[in-house]
């Protein structure tokens, strides 16, 4: 355990985790149209990542679903793309998976926006991404 210092560290590392999540209407969609959406399930945040557990809809109309693998999010005027990507389960209507983003920002706290794929997808804010703050040990 390390002593807290006089000044805020401002490094990701130094973050205490924060994890949400979200049941029913209350969940963050970045959305190409009705029919093609990622809805974000449970976001885990902090030390220098925030990692997001996702399931992206599409219903073929416009072709193949777009790869989670192209995604993005957007702090501090910076944008990030995915670091990683684990997919849990894949049919051609439906994907269910895990990104992972590696940050670094000078700037905390500060609200995160995601976007799902490659373009076309809205932004959207991540709820509680902005409640980061130094940890106290």
């Amino acid at each position: 355990k390390k002593a807290a210092a006089a000044t805020p560290s401002r490094n990701p590392m130094d973050f205490e985790v924060i994890e949400t999540t979200f049941r029913g209407y209350d969940r963050p969609d970045s959305t190409y149209n009705e029919a093609y959406y990622c809805t974000i399930d449970k976001i885990s945040a902090g030390a220098g990542k925030v990692i997001l557990h996702f399931i992206v809809n599409g219903d073929m109309s416009l072709g193949k679903i777009q790869g989670a693998e192209h995604s993005k999010v957007y702090l501090g005027g910076k944008t990030v793309k995915v670091s990683n990507v684990d997919i849990e389960h894949e049919t051609e209507t439906r994907v269910k998976g895990v990104m992972t983003f590696d940050l670094t920002c000078d700037t905390w706290p500060i609200a995160i926006e995601f976007e799902y794929g490659q373009g076309g997808y809205s932004r959207v804010t991540l709820p509680y991404t902005d409640k980061l703050a130094p940890s106290a040990e």
